[in-house]
């Protein structure tokens, strides 16, 4: 079986849309893509929570991904903290 490696995403920015359940992490993304319904940890000031990614989007700088996950996580995402996968 081939290990798929993990994922880091170092957020840059966070935004919430008026209507939408989600919190949006933007930042750059090392390793492997990350795709919806990816189980993903916020390393935090709160420690490890655990999330879901509920949709990707890719911007034209090479690296650049904007990421949702559920709103009840938005408390724990901020500038700086990391969102990884494991492998």
């Amino acid at each position: 079986m081939e290990r798929v490696p993990g994922s880091r995403l170092v957020v840059e920015a966070v935004h919430r849309l008026s209507g939408r359940s989600w919190v949006f992490a933007t930042g750059a993304l090392e390793g492997a893509p990350l795709r919806i319904r990816d189980a993903v940890t916020i390393e935090s000031d709160q420690g490890g929570l655990a999330g879901t990614v509920e949709a990707v989007e890719l911007h034209n700088r090479p690296g650049l991904v904007t990421i949702a996950i559920t709103s009840d996580l938005a408390h724990a995402v901020k500038p700086g903290f990391v969102i990884s996968r494991a492998a």
